[in-house]
């Protein structure tokens, strides 16, 4: 289950904002509150449960981000639990905390369904949209009874990796690939990004070894343990199941806000994805390698499928090679290598993504309307 959090930086704009009467709660979840209505040929988008908004900024929030911003109302509902009325978060994309307040939801517009998780099946007899999306993030083994449900009641289906692609077309007729992608502008000013204040204190003359993300069984504990025996090793993230390397060159920080990740990424030497050989890590394409990219630095993964694909990261197929490619990246010099990572992460925005898949929405809602 996805988890039921809330950020705190969420919980600040909740408190700052004055508590809408029920008047505006309608006007927000209407588009009234906007100077003017979306026009036309916009879609309402419609996210339903799955993670919270200020919850480990990942792919559904960048993707309804980039829906608002082209002019789209987006609702993007959170787990439920809150009291708390919607709050518009940015211009058009509006984030729902009641059940009971989706029974308001407009239909001016073309309704889009957008399911990231395939346990949100029911959400198509409830809201019947006019346009419904699966969007397949990862390759769970406990998912696929819900998405055997969900995949021949969509319209489309996207899919981050080659290997969902090759999976999903075995079952559905309009599949896109669609990678992951990266906020280039955030990821790439390390220079002028703080430092953090809760850095842990490390040996000046040992380069630090970095890893940002969720920290789960995917997660490699042996190579964690075999690259600490030469470096400092710092990870940021959440706790999701990972075991522990008990190790004092091994530094475990815990969640850190998305908008405070490049103060971090800035004492990082190389970035890393240690992860284990599974059925989810042969179907995954990280956010963070073009997070990562984005910064200029070395990285070094272990050999995803997607890595492999991927120009300028190293890549490790055993703890003692992941050793290896770290310490030829610690070695690194000159600023080529840097500005080509840079360069292509730079081409891998959330726009550019968005951008092909809302061309996808639109030749859906053409051949459903005859347009």
């Amino acid at each position: 289950m996805p988890p039921d959090f809330v950020g705190p930086a969420y919980r600040t704009l909740l408190q700052r904002r004055r508590s809408p009467q029920t008047s505006e709660a309608v006007h927000l979840l209407t588009g009234r509150i906007e100077a003017e209505a979306p026009a036309a040929d916009r879609y309402t988008v419609i996210y339903p449960p799955t993670i919270n908004y200020e919850y480990m900024k990942q792919r559904p929030q960048h993707l309804m981000e980039q829906f608002a911003a082209d002019g789209h109302r987006v609702y993007y509902l959170n787990i439920w639990g809150s009291n708390a009325t919607p709050v518009e978060v940015q211009p058009n994309l509006v984030v729902v905390h009641r059940a009971a307040d989706i029974e308001r939801l407009p239909r001016s517009h073309p309704v889009v369904l957008w399911m990231s998780w395939s346990e949100t099946v029911n959400w198509i007899d409830r809201i019947r949209p006019d346009v419904a999306v699966y969007d397949c993030l990862d390759d769970f083994p406990e998912w696929a009874a819900a998405e055997r449900l969900i995949v021949p009641r969509v319209d489309l289906v996207t899919a981050t990796s080659e290997a969902l692609y090759e999976k999903m077309r075995r079952t559905h007729p309009r599949v896109l690939l669609v990678r992951n992608a990266c906020e280039y502008e955030r990821f790439s000013g390390l220079a002028s990004a703080p430092d953090p204040p809760d850095w842990p204190r490390l040996d000046p003359d040992i380069p630090v070894v970095g890893y940002v993300g969720a920290l789960g069984h995917w997660l490699d504990d042996e190579i964690v343990a075999r690259v600490a025996e030469r470096y400092e090793v710092v990870l940021v993230g959440p706790y999701l199941g990972h075991r522990r390397v008990v190790h004092p060159r091994v530094h475990y920080l815990g969640l850190r806000p998305y908008e405070a990740l490049p103060s971090y990424l800035k004492r990082m030497r190389v970035l890393t994805i240690p992860f284990v050989d599974s059925q989810l890590t042969r179907a995954t394409n990280p956010i963070k390698m073009y997070e990562y990219l984005a910064t200029g630095k070395p990285v070094v993964a272990t050999a995803l499928p997607e890595a492999l694909r991927m120009p300028l990261i190293r890549v490790a197929r055993t703890p003692g090679e992941f050793l290896a490619r770290v310490d030829e990246a610690v070695r690194e010099v000159g600023f080529t290598a840097a500005a080509e990572r840079q360069a292509f992460a730079r081409m891998n925005s959330w726009r550019v993504r968005y951008e092909a898949i809302r061309d996808a929405i639109d030749a859906v809602w053409r051949e459903k309307t005859g347009g």
